[in-house]
């Protein structure tokens, strides 16, 4: 009886052993594909410190397993790998979910800030209709001209963006062409006051 029961321990003890010491691989293969999803879902651009988040998560957990992997098969334990892989599927359907969320916002504010834009495109081009000419402004009115048909060409390429789901990109092409705009209004707007200034 003692044997047997000796034997049972053993067979119990290696059961428990090899267990412990197999790698977590449905946890791992689980955690790869959710961030995986996060990618897909543009967490990278539109929640960038949750996918972050995410990813180092992720780096801790093959920090893990190296760690694992270097030691003798009767001594790697696994319970702290299973822990991380946890951490990454739930920060990376966080961040997959803050993606969502984040796209639609910065749809709308892409949206705003095109029909801002263009508004704004057609006061500087009535503003550079009125402009002060005489000597010496040639050149910097053709300049103004050249840089309102550059904001215009800008506006259609963000317009285009946005349409094919571009949205961050969009957004920065309003908000470039903006600068220039009002750039281009204080040059005009200086110009304006310099002629004032010269006839009292």
């Amino acid at each position: 009886m003692r044997i047997n029961w000796i034997v049972c321990a053993m067979a119990v003890m290696a059961l428990f052993v090899t267990g412990c010491s197999k790698a977590p691989q449905a946890e791992i293969d689980a955690a790869k594909g959710a961030l995986e999803q996060a990618s897909v879902a543009e967490a990278d651009v539109y929640a960038a410190d949750q996918y972050a988040a995410a990813e180092d998560a992720m780096k801790a957990l093959e920090a893990e397993l190296t760690v694992q992997e270097e030691k003798s098969s009767l001594f790697r334990r696994y319970g702290k790998a299973k822990e991380l892989a946890a951490e990454v599927t739930t920060a990376s359907a966080a961040a997959a979910d803050a993606a969502v969320a984040g796209k639609q916002q910065v749809q709308a504010e892409a949206a705003d800030a095109l029909a801002a834009t263009r508004e704004l495109l057609a006061e500087v081009q009535k503003m550079l209709a009125k402009a002060p000419t005489g000597k010496g402004t040639k050149a910097d009115l053709a300049a103004m001209k050249a840089d309102l048909e550059g904001v215009a060409t800008a506006l259609d390429e963000a317009d285009a963006a946005l349409a094919a789901g571009g949205f961050m990109e969009a957004k920065t092409g309003a908000d470039a062409a903006r600068e220039v705009l009002e750039q281009v209004q204080a040059d005009i707007t200086a110009a304006i006051e310099a002629r004032k200034a010269a006839r009292r």
